[in-house]
């Protein structure tokens, strides 16, 4: 990791919430994203305590960094608190306040709740809100084709506004059937969400 004394630290205000960064040995590495400087530059301060814990990229010695379980996690972990603000995927997760629980910061907590709660290798991670962040009451393992339904720009797709209200439609079987009006965007999406669960596809 580098000689911790030679950190240099960098917070700043960025689309509307606190940027926290250091550079290790020339390296960038991000600590997320906050909405007080002051949680900020704490953040600072639990890196110098403990830097691997914010290292998304750490291989712990529990013999799973190679395992495809290990590989997920790490990948949350990256999208969350790893990825630059100039990233293409940066405005659908750090950037939109979409964060990773304490609980599973770390990858043992994580692995455990994954094996008590249907974890195969081949479902994904899903978050049942994708509006919310990861940790245990958001998430599940589900389909690849559930999973890009629950996404944010699948729920954007097939929605506009008209005349003062929001309106869904949805395609399936080559199929395309109007699902109504509706007074907001979200119930809007929803409507996506039920007619495709009714599809027996979710």
């Amino acid at each position: 990791m580098g000689d911790i004394s030679k950190i240099l630290v960098g917070v700043r205000f960025y689309n509307n919430r606190w940027s926290s960064r250091v550079k290790v040995n020339g390296k960038d590495i991000h600590l997320g994203s906050f909405n007080t400087q002051e949680e900020a530059y704490n953040a600072r301060e639990e890196y110098l305590k403990n830097p691997y814990e914010y290292n998304p990229h750490f291989h712990a010695n529990h013999k799973m960094s190679k395992t495809r379980l290990y590989r997920i996690w790490r990948n949350m972990k990256t999208r969350c608190t790893a990825l630059p603000i100039s990233d293409k995927n940066y405005k659908h997760y750090e950037g939109r306040g979409i964060n990773i629980c304490k609980e599973w910061v770390e990858f043992m907590p994580f692995m455990d709740w994954a094996l008590k709660n249907g974890y195969d290798n081949k479902l994904t991670l899903d978050r049942k809100d994708n509006d919310k962040g990861y940790c245990p009451e958001n998430c599940r393992w589900t389909t690849i084709s559930v999973q890009n339904i629950n996404t944010q720009r699948f729920k954007e797709a097939g929605i506009y506004f008209f005349r003062n209200k929001w309106h869904a439609r949805a395609t399936f079987n080559k199929k395309t059937k109007y699902l109504g009006s509706h007074n907001s965007i979200e119930k809007a999406k929803y409507a996506r969400i039920e007619y495709f669960e009714s599809c027996g596809i979710m």
